[in-house]
């Protein structure tokens, strides 16, 4: 550290002219006490500035509601981020995959004697776990997080069987064609079977979205999982069902753009 000392006779404060360049580089051992809440408004905050889909940030609201509310059941002197152990965190895994009520919120769906996850289900909210512990030792809240020794649960990648073409049919003549909804349905379904596209993709289409000339859908990056502008030919008989819902949808709703809004 550079000082200069009084030119007079009498004792004086020393001067700081410079600092040593090792005082700029002390590792963080004792990082400020952060609310449990708090570091996750940080996390979300982190997430917007790297421009999440909607869907992905309120994903991320949905799988915090789940760990908050089984912590403060089971943890509620647990206050603060820095609290929060591996032990805690294998404690919610659990819970998760041999004692949490499977369906539980569903009325039509829950079971009382079903309980623990699936494995694919528990690897999401591990998954949302890491990236939120990450996050907060990336932005110096934690030292170290407490999910970076918590492996993902093994699960059996077992083969689904696809429908079959009598399966097909009869799956297609269910709507009745002469109701709009039940046409509506129809063309979903139909739009599924002919495109392969996503649930999600499906909603969303709206009808700029439809080249009827070329016989295919323009899904712009914002629409795609990817983020990938993607383009999807069409069937002539697909087209005709998608030119036909687009006049209904316009001629019987105030809608001018999205077609499949009241799929809803």
């Amino acid at each position: 550290m550079a000082t200069v000392k009084s030119t007079e006779g009498r004792k004086g404060k020393r001067i700081v002219l410079g600092r040593n360049e090792s005082s700029a580089e002390f590792p963080i051992t004792t990082p400020l006490q952060m609310s449990i809440a708090e570091a996750f408004k940080l996390f979300v905050s982190m997430k917007e500035a790297e421009n999440v889909k909607p869907c992905t940030k309120a994903e991320y609201h949905v799988q915090f509601g789940y760990f908050q509310e089984w912590l403060n059941a089971i943890y509620s002197d647990v206050l603060h981020a820095q609290d929060i152990s591996p032990t805690i965190i294998r404690s919610y895994i659990n819970y998760l995959a041999y004692e949490k009520v499977r369906y539980e919120g569903i009325d039509q769906r829950v079971n009382n004697d079903v309980r623990g996850l699936s494995p694919y289900s528990v690897n999401i909210r591990i998954r949302f776990l890491k990236a939120w512990f990450n996050v907060l030792v990336k932005e110096q809240t934690l030292i170290k997080s407490p999910v970076s020794g918590i492996k993902l649960m093994k699960v059996e990648m077992d083969t689904k069987q696809s429908l079959s073409e009598e399966e097909v049919r009869l799956l297609l003549q269910q709507p009745n064609q002469k109701s709009f909804a039940q046409f509506r349905d129809f063309v979903m379904i139909m739009l599924f079977v002919d495109s392969g596209m996503r649930v999600q993709e499906v909603c969303s289409l709206d009808i700029e979205d439809i080249d009827f000339v070329s016989r295919c859908i323009n899904l712009p990056a914002i629409k795609n999982k990817n983020r990938k502008n993607r383009i999807i030919p069409l069937s002539n008989e697909m087209s005709r069902l998608l030119q036909e819902l687009c006049n209904d949808t316009q001629r019987h709703f105030d809608t001018k753009s999205r077609i499949c809004q009241q799929l809803r």
